[in-house]
């Protein structure tokens, strides 16, 4: 009789061998018999095989064609998983040996597929890490103007490539001109910065201010009811940009659904081709 301990893919199984009692020999060897003994009860872990539907206890004797049985129920065993996936990516296949097959992450738990950025911001996307800002600043140029000087005779509009100015008589008539500007709904104005000419000689000759204004309209689009920045006036000596960066009270806050926004442009009387408007962009956050 001889006894062995078998380990095998992780397991221990005693083996105990009867020698034949005929002396004929079998196919496992000369002199051994057919059947042997199975210690420390592994077999009953074993058991669970779809080839192995019997319970066994120490001290069973078994035939070899079980024990083929046995060997293929360890063969074909899942082995304790051992493998990972980093970040991003999730286990898509387990081997027989604990390793893994890692795939992209489709569906991390969330139902957001896509950022997109609405009015008044910018960014977004539909992978990885995205980020959202606030768009801007806010532009608006010399070809926006019209003449709102009340069909005043002394105020003539004109447009050149880049500004706009007033070929006006000197008359002491005042000439404004105002323009639209669209703000994303609810951003808050940090700043007005617009850019003038003024080569006029005399010092009366000029923009007076340009203003930032807001009207009510329930009460009536031409309703020019509150100054939100205001500039001072040009200067003799060319190209200048003048800024406010103070809005008045919380005007600031743009309210698309009461108010539209316009700026106003004031000429003195007799500027003349000399003083001319360029453009204005607008800061907020």
């Amino acid at each position: 009789m001889c006894f062995w301990i078998v380990e095998y893919r992780g397991l221990s199984i005693g083996i105990t061998v009867l020698p034949d009692s005929t002396g004929g020999g079998s196919e496992m060897g000369p002199g051994i018999k057919n059947t042997i003994l199975i210690g420390l009860a592994v077999v009953s872990s074993m058991a669970q095989s779809e080839n192995i539907t019997d319970d066994y206890q120490t001290g069973d004797t078994l035939s070899v064609n079980t024990m083929n049985n046995i060997k293929s129920a360890v063969n074909s065993k899942q082995d304790r998983v051992t493998g990972v996936c980093p970040p991003g990516e999730s286990i898509g296949a387990i081997h027989a040996d604990g390793s893994v097959v890692c795939e992209p992450d489709s569906d991390s738990g969330g139902d957001i597929t896509r950022v997109t950025a609405g009015a008044g911001l910018r960014g977004g996307g539909s992978s990885g890490d995205v980020d959202l800002s606030v768009a801007g600043p806010v532009s608006i140029d010399s070809s926006a103007l019209v003449d709102m000087s009340n069909g005043s005779t002394g105020c003539d509009l004109r447009r050149s490539i880049g500004y706009a100015y007033y070929a006006n008589s000197n008359d002491g008539t005042r000439c404004d001109a105002v323009g639209p500007v669209q703000f994303p709904n609810g951003v808050s104005l940090t700043s007005m910065n617009c850019r003038v000419s003024d080569t006029a000689t005399g010092s009366e000759e000029k923009i007076t201010a340009i203003e930032l204004i807001r009207a009510n309209i329930l009460s009536g689009i031409g309703t020019l009811n509150r100054s939100i920045f205001s500039t001072g006036s040009s200067l003799d000596g060319g190209a200048a940009t003048l800024t406010d960066e103070t809005p008045y009270y919380t005007y600031g806050l743009i309210d698309n659904g009461g108010y539209a926004y316009k700026i106003r442009v004031r000429f003195a009387s007799g500027a003349g081709s000399a003083v001319r408007f360029i453009g204005c962009w607008f800061t907020f956050e």
